[in-house]
């Protein structure tokens, strides 16, 4: 299914639900990223990030929230990207920004019916999408995700299940360098943090 299509997640859903019954546990990793410079992106490349990344997740919870019952949770695939912004991100930084708000709002919503919610902000994680990007990568945007780690995705797995399913914690930040630098960018004044930021800009 295309998950920008609100019809067919719906019907996809209601396909399962209907041969397996209601999710416990529902989750949205469908994600794309256009990495390059906010005034190279097209129209319709920066249409399209925000389309699968913001309206995917929001088509995909739309889709399985009715069938959840008190005790279920639901996470959604945001990105370490949507808590601090990189450079050359003005697509995927601002489409997984909302992922993270829209996570805050459902979590909010569904408390009073027991339903959970979680978002998940990992930094970069080495995937296809990922080698390939990396392959054409801009110094300061390589940089600045350095700064955050990497994680392979036998690493990532693991620590966001048992974080999710067992802790049951809302914001899954993973990795210790993510964490780090999540902490600065929002402990840290504003002017401290763009200092560092803009260091690695110049």
């Amino acid at each position: 299914m295309d998950i920008t299509d609100a019809p067919a997640v719906r019907h996809a859903v209601a396909t399962a639900v209907a041969e397996f019954g209601g999710p416990d546990f529902a989750l949205n990793c469908a994600g794309i990223q256009l990495a390059d410079n906010f005034e190279q992106l097209t129209d319709e490349q920066y249409a399209r990030v925000i389309n699968v990344n913001l309206l995917g997740s929001r088509n995909f919870a739309v889709a399985v929230l009715p069938h959840m019952q008190s005790g279920s949770r639901l996470a959604l695939v945001a990105s370490l990207g949507g808590l601090v912004a990189n450079y050359a991100y003005g697509a995927y930084s601002a489409s997984k920004f909302d992922v993270v708000v829209l996570a805050d709002v459902l979590r909010a919503e569904y408390a009073p019916l027991g339903i959970g919610v979680s978002v998940i902000c990992p930094p970069e994680v080495m995937t296809p999408m990922v080698a390939q990007e990396l392959a054409h990568m801009h110094p300061v945007q390589k940089a600045l995700k350095g700064s955050a780690g990497r994680l392979e995705v036998e690493e990532l797995v693991p620590d966001v299940m048992e974080q999710v399913l067992i802790r049951k914690r809302y914001r899954v930040i993973t990795g210790g360098r993510a964490n780090l630098m999540y902490y600065l960018a929002r402990f840290l004044p504003t002017g401290l943090f763009h200092a560092y930021y803009d260091r690695q800009v110049n």
